[in-house]
């Protein structure tokens, strides 16, 4: 009776020729194939619409429009899948995975699958970013007055207010609720959560079966305005103007834009510290996200008032 080794032992490399590995294109080919797609990335493919440059980051992240390019040009059609979901309306929570398979034009069999997923508990969906609102017109357009015009409370029209002012106690906007709240409207973006899924899905399958993963990564979601994250401890300190993953922080050059911004509206640096301290967890400047920056030049601008330059 012929005998076996165990299970998982080790077999010498050297005697099962079928056990070595061995290249199933040559160099000249794979070299030839990845200038090809660098060539198409660089002329065809659009810096800010088809890919774009995460600070921070080594590689740049690959956008749906730009793993759509990449699948017209390898003869692909997307095929997703929902493999598992969960939709409780009372909660409420939703959850949705999704497969892409990646379908051959020209043969019509599934070349490879990338996964995705995405759920109402990510911190995009599961805050949101609550403002003063006019106790008149109900909109989310309040702004502190400029000390020179009396101060108070304005419910600003540039913001799409009524232009309704108050006096600095009024009780109906001091005693409100502002900055990270629970999203009440949940319900209203399940559409969003399964399309996010379906994305993910799609970029992944595409970075894998074009072997695109050397130059870009799947971190897009890094980018998209995130105003409310979740609560967590804060991470150490790094120094912005250092290169590297771990920059994380405002540089010197956007803190200078900021600040010079806030003056041009009116807004003292106090100000700022306050909008971002109650926006972000922030306590000072320096603590001030990258990711966050757009967020608070938007909210510096629409603070402006009238007398601004």
């Amino acid at each position: 009776m012929e005998e076996h080794g165990p299970v998982g032992a080790l077999v010498p490399v050297g005697s099962d020729p079928e056990l070595v590995p061995t290249m199933v294109s040559d160099i000249a080919a794979a070299k030839a194939r990845l200038q090809e797609l660098q060539a198409f990335v660089r002329e065809v493919m659009v810096e800010g619409e088809d890919y774009g440059t995460i600070p921070g980051t080594e590689k740049p992240a690959l956008y749906k429009p730009g793993a759509e390019k990449l699948c017209e040009i390898y003869g692909l059609i997307q095929s997703p899948t929902v493999v598992a979901r969960i939709e409780d309306w009372d909660a409420p929570f939703f959850h949705y995975e999704v497969r892409c398979d990646l379908v051959s034009k020209r043969t019509g069999r599934v070349i490879g699958s990338g996964f995705g997923s995405c759920n109402s508990h990510e911190s995009r969906y599961r805050w949101r970013m609550a403002e003063r609102r006019c106790p008149i017109c109900n909109r989310e357009s309040i702004i502190r007055g400029k000390e020179e015009y009396g101060g108070g409370w304005i419910c600003f029209r540039k913001k799409g207010g009524c232009g309704a002012k108050f006096h600095d106690a009024e009780p109906d906007i001091i005693e409100q609720t502002v900055g990270r709240v629970p999203n009440e409207d949940v319900a209203t973006l399940v559409n969003t959560l399964l399309k996010m899924a379906k994305k993910r899905a799609l970029v992944d399958a595409v970075l894998s079966v074009t072997r695109s993963s050397g130059l870009f990564t799947q971190d897009e979601e890094l980018i998209e305005r995130d105003p409310a994250p979740d609560p967590a401890p804060a991470a150490p300190k790094t120094d912005s103007r250092k290169p590297g993953p771990l920059a994380r922080t405002m540089t010197d050059a956007q803190r200078t834009i900021l600040l010079r911004k806030a003056q041009s509206a009116g807004l003292s640096q106090q100000a700022i510290v306050d909008f971002i301290g109650r926006s972000f967890g922030a306590a000072s400047l320096d603590d001030l996200p990258f990711e966050h920056i757009n967020h608070v030049l938007k909210w510096i601008e629409e603070s402006r008032q009238p007398g601004d330059d």
